[in-house]
């Protein structure tokens, strides 16, 4: 019949407005059955979170440079040694209470050697000697020997004066050239002796 091509078409036509309506296509197939709409996933839009990215700076490595350690050399102070010139020698005396004040100059070139009652003296030459404690002899027998030191040169005596005066006086007992002692030499003068009460 005439009629079934025209409703086949007419059939078409609706199903393409309603597919231009709607925003779907639909498939006809040959025998003019419109086909199944293929299924189309939901158009719902799915959100990816990514993950922030972090960024991992390596440290930089620490470059570790040795610095020397200081070394301070301190030079040493100087020694400085101080000499102590020692202190004069202080040499006291006792006199005994009946003693007498001796002293004893030589004013000879040479070294003299002195004996007073027992008492020995070496003196050089310019020295002064005393004052020294002497204790006259109670029966008055004091004596003395001068000798030019390393010769037979020089004098003695006894019964001296100057040595018998009361305790605490003074005498001095000076030595002095006196012409030539000729067997020490020629050169070497003798001695004299002389005795000064103050």
């Amino acid at each position: 019949m005439p009629t079934r091509p025209f409703l086949a078409a007419a059939a078409l036509l609706l199903l393409g407005a309603a597919c231009a309506s709607s925003g779907d296509r639909a498939t006809v197939t040959a025998g003019g059955s419109p086909a199944a709409a293929p299924a189309f996933a939901d158009s719902s839009t799915t959100t990816t979170t990514l993950a922030a990215s972090s960024t991992t700076t390596a440290p930089t490595p620490a470059t570790s440079v040795p610095v020397p350690a200081s070394s301070t050399t301190t030079a040493p102070a100087p020694t400085t040694t101080t000499t102590r010139k020692p202190a004069p020698s202080t040499t006291t005396t006792t006199f005994p209470a009946n003693a007498i004040r001796l002293t004893i100059v030589n004013q000879h070139p040479n070294r003299v050697e002195v004996n007073i009652n027992g008492a020995s003296y070496n003196l050089a030459p310019g020295q002064r000697l005393g004052p020294v404690p002497f204790v006259p002899d109670p029966e008055g027998h004091e004596s003395y020997s001068a000798v030019v030191a390393g010769t037979s040169c020089g004098l003695g005596d006894s019964g001296i004066p100057a040595l018998e005066k009361p305790p605490g006086t003074s005498v001095t007992m000076r030595l002095t050239p006196q012409g030539a002692c000729d067997p020490a030499g020629p050169g070497v003068p003798n001695l004299d002796v002389a005795f000064e009460v103050a």
